[in-house]
């Protein structure tokens, strides 16, 4: 009997004590979703598996401690656009890859289904894709951006109004 009580209370230690070397991965008090990062792209995979745009969105908006993110995308590829654009200017798109080889495809439809905009890009290497979309062929309204391949998929919407 008392070997048994032994042992659970060195478990319950051991435990307590990994823990407690391992640290919180994210403070929610910390996120500031409205604190402003200067618009770097630069992705970075944090402890809670998410890619952020930078080090510094992963720190401010998810509220990851610090230096808790390598460098890179979680996910096989990760692309960023604002959320917010004008028909007077272009859009930024931002993509990058976590390995070569395959490719993945690209569709801007609008809410109503009506496809303004496909292409497909061969992930010859690991490098990021930077274009600027032409925000001309776009009318006032809301968007879906949507990248695939294979099994992964990432949807983002984006609205085009007149500043």
């Amino acid at each position: 009997m008392g070997r048994i009580v032994l042992v659970i209370i060195s478990i319950i230690f051991c435990t307590t004590w990994a823990k407690a070397q391992v640290g919180p991965c994210k403070d929610e008090s910390f996120a500031d979703p409205f604190f402003q990062c200067t618009a770097d792209y630069n992705p970075v995979c944090a402890c809670d598996n998410v890619t952020y745009v930078s080090g510094c969105s992963a720190a401010r908006h998810g509220g990851i401690q610090s230096n808790q993110w390598l460098s890179g995308v979680c996910e096989p590829f990760w692309f960023y656009v604002p959320r917010i654009v004008s028909t007077t200017t272009a859009m930024p798109f931002r993509m990058q890859f976590q390995s070569r080889g395959g490719s993945v495809a690209l569709l801007i439809a609008d809410i109503f289904g009506k496809i303004y905009y496909q292409r497909t890009y061969n992930r010859s290497n690991e490098s990021p894709v930077f274009e600027d979309f032409d925000t001309s062929i776009f009318q006032y309204g809301v968007y879906v951006i949507t990248v695939y391949s294979g099994n992964h998929k990432q949807t983002e919407k984006f609205s085009v109004i007149q500043f």
